[in-house]
């Protein structure tokens, strides 16, 4: 009999391969195993959706699996999102992640904090940025002044500005400045900026009527179930399924969908299903989900742009490229489209004879 111990085999959960105790894949607290080609396609899972995704859990006993083995799985990109992921989750609800948009470095600030540049202090970078465009920013350089929290301060005095000065004045003062000025009206714009984004971002994405998990969805049905907390809602009205119109003695998602056609208060399960009686919209399920949404961020862009004005709308897409490249105009936001309802739909009586003449089912 051989003195030598035989290796303790183990078998991936996923595929059920054998595998050496000592292999490189994921290995959970509990020892459940994951060979490194299943690895591959969790990892790639994980990363479609990290902040519900993360920190990764085992699929057999869902403990959390290490930082450390999971980690040497990534790769740099991966590694990247998931360190700042990371940092992210131990931050306080005062605090945010910073970046340097030229490199990998990154710093976590105060929300309160009033700087408008930030200085990168990676030894391979050093660029100086503005936190709301991103754009890089030349500062005024000085053998004396080597701490960053005084360059600003110094900025301002070699450019002989003063506050005090008459807007006009002050004004003229920032516009001579070799670019700067533009950085300080990116600062004034921020919050308009903010406000068009987060309308854009609404426009794309539906939220679950429970916790507010956003997320879009795929070439299914309409019917969702959240994946946080387990609702079930209808993506095309947003409520939820005891909140969406059904009959007295309904009490299914599915019996939101009878009636569709003739009832503006219930939705269709497919997307499909309204071209048939609306020819607006497209017969493919892909082309139809975009369509919604591009009516959907229409909306929300046109509403957000009737509470800043167009004259504020039109300074901040100018000064944020962002804004500008968005896809959508002034002309696209008048559209008379959005005007109307989502779908046209037919009288009960004209359905009832469709189904009669034409045998709709």
């Amino acid at each position: 009999m051989s003195s030598l111990k035989e290796k303790v085999k183990d078998y991936c959960i996923s595929c059920n391969t054998t595998l050496e105790k000592d292999h490189i894949g994921i290995i959970c607290i509990q020892n459940h195993s994951i060979c490194p080609e299943c690895t591959i396609n969790f990892v790639s899972y994980t990363f479609q959706d990290p902040l519900q995704n993360l920190p990764a859990k085992c699929p057999t006993c869902s403990q959390e699996i290490p930082s450390l083995i999971f980690e040497r799985q990534l790769n740099r990109n991966q590694i990247e999102t998931y360190q700042l992921y990371m940092i992210n989750s131990k931050l306080t609800k005062d605090e945010e992640t910073r970046r340097c948009p030229f490199c990998q470095y990154f710093e976590i600030w105060l929300k309160s904090s009033s700087a408008n540049f930030f200085y990168c202090k990676s030894g391979a970078c050093r660029k100086i940025s503005c936190i709301y465009c991103h754009k890089s920013v030349i500062m005024p350089k000085s053998e004396h002044h080597q701490d960053y929290n005084e360059l600003e301060d110094l900025m301002i005095k070699q450019l002989n500005l003063d506050e005090d000065d008459d807007e006009e004045q002050y004004e003229e003062s920032l516009k001579a400045s070799n670019g700067i000025y533009h950085h300080f009206v990116c600062a004034d714009l921020n919050q308009i900026k903010v406000v068009l984004e987060k309308a854009i971002e609404k426009g794309q994405k539906r939220d679950c009527p429970q916790c507010n998990l956003s997320g879009r969805k795929d070439e299914q049905c309409t019917h969702m179930t959240c994946s946080k907390c387990q609702t079930k809602w209808c993506y095309l009205c947003g409520l939820s399924e005891n909140d969406c119109d059904k009959d007295d003695d309904g009490v299914s998602i599915y019996d939101h969908n009878i009636g569709w056609q003739y009832n503006d208060k219930r939705c269709p399960m497919y997307f499909t299903e309204i071209y048939e009686f609306d020819d607006r919209w497209p017969e493919d399920e892909e082309q139809c989900l975009e369509k919604f949404h591009d009516l959907l961020t229409k909306i929300s862009l046109k509403n957000a742009i009737d509470e800043i004005g167009i004259e504020k709308y039109e300074e901040a897409s100018k000064q944020f490229l962002t804004l500008k490249n968005c896809g959508y105009s002034l002309k696209d936001l008048n559209d008379e489209e959005i005007n109307k309802p989502f779908i046209v739909r037919i009288s009960k009586e004209e359905f009832e004879r469709i189904i009669e003449e034409e045998g709709y089912e």
